[in-house]
């Protein structure tokens, strides 16, 4: 089950929700939640997308879309497909009907998973190192462990492209 702390910028988080999605569900599944959750008007036709800049029509981002929108389709990305983007305290962008442009924050407030090794739902820790090579360039090693037993349940290993 992932937590998602919404709100409206500019409102000084005066208005915000919380919101639970189990991680097996998609991205549509959340958006259709967001948009329950303040009562936009849920016209099919209208057009969302998550996105992870700070600038909607940015090009080249990595973003989400509506079914029947162009680009990665959000019915077709589960949340659990985007674990190393959904740790706790990571925020991105959901902006709903093109036209009026509601733009909203999402920020990943919890995460729990299945521990293969405790045979429960447990919160997960994520934890990072940081580093750099003798040329400049950064890496990073992500971690996630479960708070109860320490198993390691995913790592990845970023770094910058050579110049």
């Amino acid at each position: 089950m992932i937590t998602f702390k919404v709100w409206i910028p500019g409102q000084g988080r005066r208005v915000w929700k919380n919101i639970h999605v189990p991680e097996s569900e998609t991205l549509d599944v959340l958006a259709t939640a967001i948009i329950d959750a303040f009562g936009l008007d849920g016209d099919p036709t209208h057009l969302y997308k998550f996105y992870f800049s700070e600038k909607p029509w940015e090009r080249d981002q990595v973003e989400f879309v509506h079914p029947a929108a162009d680009g990665m389709k959000a019915d077709k990305i589960k949340l659990s497909h985007l674990k190393f983007r959904l740790v706790p305290g990571e925020t991105f962008n959901f902006l709903y009907d093109f036209g009026e442009e509601w733009r909203l924050k999402v920020k990943v407030e919890s995460v729990r998973v299945w521990c293969p090794k405790c045979q429960e739902e447990v919160q997960i820790i994520p934890r990072s190192q940081d580093g750099r090579y003798d040329d400049g360039r950064k890496w990073a090693r992500h971690v996630w462990e479960c708070k109860k037993c320490g198993k390691i349940l995913t790592e990845r290993f970023s770094e910058e492209p050579s110049a």
